[in-house]
């Protein structure tokens, strides 16, 4: 497990750089992102456009990071 903690300028640079690699203008991020349903519904997360954008910048950040000769994380398989 990894656990971040962003202060709000953090944030936003870090969904701004993955949004110019990967930009959404019909902010299409939003589906098929993975919300775990064996959690109560009013337990889950909201996904609200700024949370989605950040899980998948974070998510990005941390696949660009790690040598690809060592390990791959997949989008699928991941929860962030």
């Amino acid at each position: 497990h990894i656990f971040f903690r962003f202060t709000a300028d953090e944030a936003r640079d870090l969904i701004q750089r993955y949004l110019t690699e990967h930009p959404d203008p019909n902010n299409e991020n939003i589906v098929g992102y993975n919300n775990k349903k064996c959690w109560p519904r009013d337990a889950r997360m909201r996904l609200m456009k700024h949370d989605v954008n950040l899980g998948r910048a974070v998510f990005w950040d941390i696949k660009n990071r790690l040598p690809r000769s060592v390990t791959t994380i997949l989008w699928e398989t991941s929860f962030v």
